[in-house]
């Protein structure tokens, strides 16, 4: 299942990593236009070409909103008011790519990611211990995290088994403020368990602790 959802994300996201605005309209405009070639076709049924037109307009116009975003300047990632606290539920959507809405339950706000999401950060240059808090689904997600695309080791469990931990150097930051953390987990579908969510899922994530690290008298300490 992990096989095949990173193939499924690689598919999805290599278009537009490659060519950015333009790859992510690629395959739309491709199908529309061999939708609207088959609607001029002569006989066939009336219905069925009404529906291929209806799905080709579609696509057209998620390319034309697709190029009027890709026109807009990005703001840069939100800026916490605890410097050491960033909780999904609590910031704005440009800070997330390949995650659903806000969501709020009995523990508080959190967002799903996708199998494949990433999440950008205000987060300056500097060593530090993290802590992903985390609502796992019933099935084993396989989490897999990259910090700039650089693999991240979790070091430990942290007190909560909700809670991965994991250490950033300094060696991994970009320039800039702006960093990127993205996940990576197998497939999770509620609807598989009978619910009527039929969304594709990843993990819950509800928020990233982070504690800068120093060295005092020659030892390190956290």
């Amino acid at each position: 299942m992990r096989v095949r959802a990173d193939a499924s994300a690689l598919l999805r996201w290599a278009p537009i990593a490659l060519a950015g605005a333009r790859g992510a309209c690629l395959g739309p405009r491709v199908g529309a236009r061999a939708a609207f070639l088959r609607c001029m076709l002569p006989g066939g049924d009336p219905e069925r070409r009404l529906e291929r037109f209806s799905r080709a307009w579609s696509e057209v116009e998620g390319c034309g909103e697709i190029q009027h975003l890709a026109r807009q300047v990005l703001p840069p990632p939100s800026l916490p008011l605890d410097l050491s606290r960033f909780a999904p539920g609590e910031m704005g959507d440009t800070d997330f790519v390949g995650f659903h809405g806000r969501e709020t339950d009995a523990e508080g706000s959190f967002r799903w990611s996708s199998p494949a999401a990433l999440w950008r950060l205000a987060l300056s240059p500097r060593d530090y211990r993290a802590i992903l808090s985390v609502s796992p689904p019933p099935a084993d997600p396989h989490l897999r995290l990259y910090f700039n695309g650089h693999p991240v080791r979790a070091a430990s469990n942290g007190a909560s088994p909700r809670d991965v931990v994991f250490d950033l150097e300094r060696r991994m930051f970009r320039a800039g403020g702006e960093q990127h953390l993205a996940i990576l987990c197998s497939p999770f579908r509620p609807c598989s368990l009978g619910s009527t969510d039929g969304r594709t899922l990843g993990i819950a994530v509800r928020g990233l602790a982070v504690r800068a690290r120093g060295v005092a008298r020659g030892r390190a300490r956290v």
